[in-house]
């Protein structure tokens, strides 16, 4: 059955880095139904932190993220490495969670 995650306080991160040894190489990242997060407004509350690998602004994802997918690449400038936080704050409220598949592949087929 689906059970719920637990409704306290922690936090842990899931770093990802995608090899050097190739020239171009992408990752796609896809959320499986179902993945639910208790939503609360701008993500403050339970949520998942996107960092990408080239900087910039995070990604919060909080609700349902069912299907919501990503993509990260290198091209002739790896290996780099992005990250996934997931944060649990104890607020008296929980979801089912989430599942991810993370699929990467040499888009020049050479390896």
């Amino acid at each position: 059955g689906v059970t719920h995650y637990s409704d306290m306080d922690y936090e842990c991160t899931l770093l990802v880095t995608m090899p050097g040894n190739y020239d171009m190489y992408v990752v796609t990242a896809t959320f499986e139904n179902p993945s639910l997060i208790f939503e609360t407004r701008g993500c403050k509350g339970d949520r998942l932190t996107y960092t990408p690998s080239a900087g910039g602004p995070n990604n919060f994802y909080c609700g349902d993220i069912s299907e919501t997918s990503f993509k990260e690449m290198t091209v002739f400038d790896g290996p780099k490495t992005f990250s996934l936080t997931w944060t649990s704050v104890n607020d008296g409220h929980t979801d089912v969670g989430w599942n991810i598949t993370f699929k990467g592949f040499d888009v020049q087929g050479r390896r």
